[in-house]
């Protein structure tokens, strides 16, 4: 069985409960669109600008998208001195 290419892609817009995620084609190179339910990601919210993986099968008809989200700062904590 074939492994699943991977193709960098971003989200262009969302629309409800629906993220449209936008790539290049790396056979034909034309740009794709691929839509995607927001109530199947868990952990996940997909804002405008986010980077994604889309993983491109040969078996499968749809592509798969795989979110990446940007790693977010954890607040400093300073501890008071104790005098």
């Amino acid at each position: 069985m074939p492994e699943p290419r991977r193709v960098a892609g971003t989200v262009d817009r969302v629309e409800g409960d629906i993220a449209v995620i936008v790539f290049k084609d790396p056979d034909s190179g034309d740009n794709r669109e691929v839509y995607l339910d927001k109530k199947k990601l868990k952990r996940i919210d997909l804002k405008e600008g986010d980077p994604v993986t889309v993983e491109l099968s040969l078996m499968d008809a749809e592509p798969v998208v795989t979110a990446n989200p940007k790693p977010r700062k954890k607040p400093s904590t300073k501890r008071a001195k104790k005098a």
